[in-house]
């Protein structure tokens, strides 16, 4: 992502520049129903940076800042994580 931001109104122009993040972690889980599971999504940037969960199954925890989410399945339905 490149942004041009104008200072003034003379023209001058800063370029501040900010690649998107690069997140890892297992794109797929196996759980045990009943047993909690434990997953870490890792996150790199050259800026800060937070996660965001947008899609999550109920009983879901997320710790926005260590990227480091638990959850105990309740049956065996496919659940979804984004």
């Amino acid at each position: 992502m490149l942004f041009h931001i104008c200072q003034h109104c003379d023209g001058f122009c800063s370029v501040l520049e900010n690649e998107a993040p690069e997140i890892t972690g297992d794109s797929q889980v196996n759980a045990e129903v009943r047993k909690p599971v434990e997953i870490k999504f890792n996150a790199t940037d050259d800026g800060q940076y937070t996660y965001k969960i947008l899609q999550q199954p109920q009983g879901f925890s997320f710790n926005n800042t260590t990227g480091i989410a638990t959850w105990t399945p309740p049956d065996a339905s496919v659940a979804n994580i984004r």
